[in-house]
């Protein structure tokens, strides 16, 4: 996240101002936001990327890439399958989902133990 006062704001400033750099972002930037001013910004145009700062020329390559906020549910299944874990901790859905998610890893993945954590329950883990 690309918002004034963090690390990818300041780092941007740095880069943006060398040819041979590039900053590439994935998925949504607020066009009132730093990472906003910056993808609207053409090749040599100054950006201002704080408000008391001083505007920076850019002069890098500047590139989005639209990736999904979310796989579906068989992409995670596959890929949980693929890496073949001791354990999978279920940490994000809705209940019918979390239980989908739950029987479906069992069923797939016999050698492992598929947690789907109840709030305010203590848990201890393998390393």
């Amino acid at each position: 996240m690309m918002t004034e006062n963090t690390l990818s704001n300041v780092m941007a400033e740095q880069v943006l101002p060398h040819e041979k750099n590039a900053i590439l972002f994935v998925g949504y930037a607020d066009p009132d936001s730093p990472a906003g001013r910056l993808r609207a910004a053409q090749e040599g145009d100054l950006v201002k990327m704080r408000p008391n700062g001083q505007p920076v020329r850019r002069n890098c390559t500047v590139d989005c890439f639209d990736f999904s906020g979310h796989a579906t549910r068989d992409a995670l299944v596959n890929y949980a399958v693929k890496l073949n874990p001791r354990q999978v901790v279920l940490v994000h859905g809705d209940p019918d989902a979390v239980e989908w998610m739950h029987d479906t890893l069992s069923a797939r993945m016999p050698g492992s133990t598929i947690i789907a954590p109840v709030p305010g329950q203590r848990y201890t883990f393998e390393s």
